[in-house]
């Protein structure tokens, strides 16, 4: 069933947006749950966020090719890891720093937690991705223009799938085979048809040019 689905780089981060959306704890309001290379992103105040950013992708192994007699097309597969950032900031203006802090290492170690149970490759199985495995959270607290701390927790992500490539590739069913026999000067002069015989046959199955 994943053969069958193409991957996107939207059809990615939707389903990065609905895992986060349904598990992240303690929960963050949808609205506050952003991709890092949105165009013009106002970022909230006084409120936790996350923000998720795609940080690489690499790819596993050689290209597959398979050939479509029946469309005519050359489907060419690849194996990708991507890298996922995923930042959780905690807003301490209603709230003390201890606790602000708490919550963004909360969340990080949660998804850490999420992506080495079977939970993460459950949900995004459906995506035709593989949630891989998550890499230990770390405490990124920096501080702001405002000179205050910006608390923030992050986590690695790592996933994987199978990228796809059609293009399209003519094949054909007949072809012409000249058979060409070595013969002596004489025995050509003597038959110059027989020394270069044209065949056409059909082939078993349709074959890209």
């Amino acid at each position: 069933m994943e053969d069958k689905i193409t991957y996107s780089y939207r059809n990615l981060i939707s389903a990065l947006y609905e895992f986060l959306c349904t598990y992240i704890t303690p929960e963050v309001d949808p609205s506050q749950v952003l991709t890092g290379d949105a165009q013009n992103m106002v970022l909230p105040e006084n409120e936790d966020y996350i923000i998720f950013t795609v940080v690489s992708q690499m790819r596993h192994g050689t290209t597959v090719e398979h050939y479509d007699a029946d469309s005519e097309t050359l489907a060419l597969k690849e194996l990708n890891e991507v890298t996922v950032k995923i930042d959780c900031y905690a807003d301490s203006t209603n709230s003390s720093e201890d606790d602000a802090i708490l919550r963004a290492q909360i969340r990080a170690n949660n998804l850490h937690t999420l992506f080495r149970s079977s939970v993460a490759p459950e949900f995004f199985r459906r995506y035709g991705i593989s949630a891989l495995y998550a890499d230990d959270a770390t405490n990124t607290t920096l501080v702001s223009d405002s000179n205050q701390y910006l608390h923030r927790w992050s986590v690695n992500l790592h996933l994987s799938f199978k990228n796809t490539v059609t293009v399209p590739q003519p094949g054909f069913t007949k072809m012409q085979v000249v058979m060409n026999s070595i013969v002596t000067k004489e025995e050509a002069e003597k038959d110059p048809i027989g020394a270069g015989k044209l065949h056409v046959c059909d082939v078993d199955v349709k074959i890209p040019n």
